[in-house]
């Protein structure tokens, strides 16, 4: 018949492209057009992971065992969901979770195609959740000027991130001290009370 007749390598790129275009488009697909944002607070959490990539080394002597390498990459995760008044998660809102093996500069030009897609339509606030790394902070006040320049925002470490912070700063204390144990609880109920100040005191 009317048959369209293609090679592999073209057939190959055509797949190609055309998942790369779906790859760049799934923030916006996956963002309801009625979504519900008023008077909510956005939250973005961003982090890295650690996982080995395998592939089959170029060169291996015996030709019928083969060899692979592993080496370490590191993925960027982040996640978006929203909060109510009182701090309490939006179930109405699916919370949007995505991965990339490209990089950190890439990982918030993927952000920004599902801040395009949601908008800020009356939000009461942003709050970005990281770990610290200065690389995510510079990033995230390019974000907060692009996306939110009315908006307020804040920059948050997470809970997680800071007790191994404090950790460190235990393990610095000898290990016969007695203390150690009282100290770390202590410490860890006041962050989570907020109160930075007397963990200060203590410290010095």
């Amino acid at each position: 018949g009317k048959g369209v007749c293609i090679n592999n390598k073209a057939l190959r790129k055509v797949v190609r492209d055309g998942g790369q275009i779906g790859l760049y488009q799934r923030g916006p697909i996956s963002i309801g057009k009625n979504e519900q944002l008023e008077g909510k607070a956005l939250v973005i959490g961003t982090d890295g992971g650690r996982l080995r990539e395998r592939y089959e080394k170029k060169w291996e002597h015996n030709k019928n065992r083969k060899g692979y390498s592993t080496d370490w990459k590191e993925p960027v995760l982040f996640t978006m969901y929203l909060t109510n008044a009182k701090g309490e998660i939006d179930k109405d809102f699916l919370p949007l979770y995505d991965a990339t093996m490209q990089g950190k500069d890439y990982t918030f030009t993927l952000m920004e195609t599902y801040l395009e897609a949601l908008g800020n339509n009356n939000l009461s606030r942003v709050v970005f959740v990281g770990d610290g790394a200065p690389w995510i902070w510079l990033s995230v006040e390019k974000v907060f000027k692009n996306k939110f320049p009315t908006v307020p925002t804040y920059q948050v470490l997470d809970y997680t991130h800071a007790k191994q912070a404090l950790n460190e700063i235990l393990d610095l204390l000898p290990k016969k001290c007695q203390e150690r144990e009282q100290l770390a609880t202590l410490f860890k109920q006041r962050l989570w009370e907020g109160d930075i100040e007397s963990i200060e005191k203590v410290i010095r």
